[in-house]
């Protein structure tokens, strides 16, 4: 729950929502240069309004996963804990119970 509504309250700031759609981004190199990062959230290029998500681990929680869509002025925040390799499906299956739900 706590991580839904981190997340939620972080989606209000526009900027945000801006850097965790984006695919790629120029990160500082530590030297005076930058080098290119990319996002490996495979539902960033596949789910139908998807605006992204974030994955981590801890030891108690192990894989985690926040990820938000917007369809038809609705938006769905699905969060996992204790998740194996296969975050993005669940990700999927989630939003999508998400948005069959009235």
């Amino acid at each position: 729950h706590d991580l839904a509504v981190i997340y939620r309250a972080a989606l209000n700031y526009p900027l945000f929502t801006q850097i965790i759609h984006q695919s790629t981004a120029l990160f500082p190199d530590g030297k005076g240069g930058a080098k290119q990062i990319a996002s490996h959230d495979r539902l960033l290029s596949s789910y139908p309004g998807f605006i992204g998500g974030k994955t981590g681990f801890t030891n108690l929680a192990k894989e985690t996963y926040v990820a938000m869509a917007q369809r038809g002025g609705r938006r769905v925040i699905a969060v996992m804990m204790y998740s194996d390799d296969a975050l993005w499906d669940q990700g999927r299956a989630l939003l999508d119970w998400g948005f069959a739900q009235q």
